[in-house]
């Protein structure tokens, strides 16, 4: 896993909630870069949104084989991922599942809404 993945042109879909109950939402594709270094810490982006000194966890929950995640990224707080987004700061993460044929299949959440579905490749760079 350590190196760096990209995912060019993703759906991302961004939710707020205006009123108690009323969701807004407001989609638009973006890359998603991240570089996963050897001492847990992730840099990257989402979109225009820069992170760094993200964290790289295990998922302690079920197993992978059940629910399909082996590592969460911690991203923390990032700003507009595109022009049109309405949330000026986020708290985001990234959901890895296993890498399967050199795709890294992973979901962008906020706050446990799922934003995107992400195939991550390898850089060879």
């Amino acid at each position: 896993m350590i190196g760096s993945w990209h995912a060019k042109s993703t759906k991302i879909t961004v939710r707020t909630e205006p009123q108690l109950m009323h969701f807004k939402f407001v989609s638009e594709k973006a890359d998603v870069n991240i570089e996963i270094r050897n001492n847990k810490y992730v840099n990257g982006n989402i979109g225009m949104a820069k992170f760094e000194g993200g964290v790289i966890e295990k998922n302690y929950g079920l197993p992978p084989s059940v629910t399909g995640i082996a590592y969460i990224i911690r991203c923390g707080k990032i700003g507009k991922i595109f022009n049109n987004d309405l949330l000026e700061s986020k708290n985001v993460e990234i959901w890895l599942s296993p890498i399967k044929n050199g795709i890294m299949e992973a979901e962008l959440r906020c706050d446990k809404f799922p934003m995107a579905g992400i195939n991550f490749l390898k850089s060879t760079e």
